[in-house]
């Protein structure tokens, strides 16, 4: 009795329900799904309706990867270059293709094709004019397998660069077997730095590295601290 009587008297005393209609609706911003923001938006929508996407997260060591990195850093100058992560990344990416052929792979109809090139369709991000008209970009670094952690650098910062001039033509966009989409540059630590990649069809894998941080691990029974590396994958379940 005593429960009844309170929930009536907590209904009697709430606030009363305020209803908006369409007329209160204040419009701020009407972004049209069009030019390059309709092919993300067909893309995106054509890689959930007709693959079958399932994602996974994992973390890699890469405590000797920073390492190495850090030894050519300090030999820029001799080298010509900076070499970044992801590049390293790419390259790391690219031999685990040849090590794991089917990942490297694309689906049309009804057959999967293995492909012997590791050509990675790298998102790179496009700023717009205001924070409605960003975009995004996939050129594609093609014989990824065959070439040296420098020459993908170089690579990797040209298409990025011709990417934001607007300059890449369809050759350059095209033809890819994986794709590489990086969160570092949000500089979110930990699991909110990654997330479940969108497949780039009809390439059946993508792959989200985001941002290294410290993690203490258990090696040999001691506790150590490693650079971690949170890892998305997105594939084609067909």
């Amino acid at each position: 009795k005593r429960d009844v009587l309170q929930a009536v008297k907590t209904q009697s005393t709430a606030a009363p329900v305020v209803v908006t209609t369409a007329a209160d609706m204040v419009e701020k911003a009407r972004i049209p799904l069009t030019g390059m923001r309709g092919a993300i938006a067909k893309s995106v929508a054509q890689a959930t309706t007709e693959a079958a996407p399932t994602s996974a997260f994992f973390e890699v060591d890469v405590t000797k990867l920073l390492a190495a990195r850090k030894t050519m850093l300090d030999r820029e100058e001799q080298l010509g270059v900076r070499v970044s992560m992801a590049a390293l990344i790419l390259r790391a990416l690219a031999l685990a293709c040849q090590d794991v052929p089917i990942a490297n792979a694309t689906i049309a109809k009804d057959a999967v094709t293995v492909w012997e090139n590791v050509n990675v369709a790298i998102a790179v991000a496009l700023p717009g004019k205001d924070e409605y008209d960003s975009g995004i970009a996939m050129p594609v670094l093609k014989n990824a397998e065959a070439k040296t952690v420098l020459q993908i650098t170089r690579e990797m910062k040209e298409l990025t660069l011709r990417a934001r001039n607007g300059e890449l033509a369809a050759a350059d966009m095209s033809d890819h077997t994986i794709m590489m989409s990086s969160t570092a540059g949000f500089n979110n630590p930990g699991a909110w730095g990654i997330s479940a990649p969108v497949l780039k069809l009809p390439a059946i894998m993508a792959f989200q590295p985001g941002s290294t941080l410290k993690k203490p691990v258990v090696i040999d029974g001691q506790m150590v601290v490693r650079d971690i590396l949170p890892c998305g994958l997105t594939f084609d379940h067909r």
